[in-house]
């Protein structure tokens, strides 16, 4: 497990060498100090617009993505990845919204018409009678 990239044994190896450096006293001291510090610059407005800051960057590609109108699009290479990772799975779970409402009829009518055709012995198929 890491916390801000630092593993377990790193922070108690730190927190060993501070209270040896610190002492008992020193490094209750220190940790109440740091906590007032960091609840000072956590309350201060100056983090509360940079927060806020941070909010209206993050929303920036979705905010264009909008105004330029390429959501459609966007929703057509997300299917075309989908169909291209897992060729074998028909995409309606993941956006049915994309395909006309009549494409399950039209597929069966498709495999019907193969169906049919293949089944059909050599001499009886009618593409043949001329023969």
């Amino acid at each position: 497990m890491d916390i801000f990239g630092v593993g377990i044994l790193e922070i108690a190896f730190i927190l060993i060498i501070g209270l040896i450096v610190l002492g008992p006293d020193g490094m209750v001291k220190f940790a109440r100090s740091a906590g007032t510090t960091i609840r000072k610059i956590i309350k201060s407005p100056f983090w509360s617009s940079l927060m806020k800051t941070e909010k209206e960057i993050r929303k920036i590609p979705t905010q264009l993505i909008r105004e330029a109108g390429i959501e459609e699009d966007l929703a057509e290479i997300r299917r075309t990845q989908a169909q291209l990772r897992n060729p074998g799975i028909h995409p309606e779970g993941l956006y049915p919204s994309a395909y006309p409402p009549d494409w399950k009829k039209q597929e069966e009518d498709h495999s019907a018409e193969n169906i049919n055709q293949q089944s059909l012995p050599p001499e009886t198929d009618p593409s043949n009678s001329d023969k």
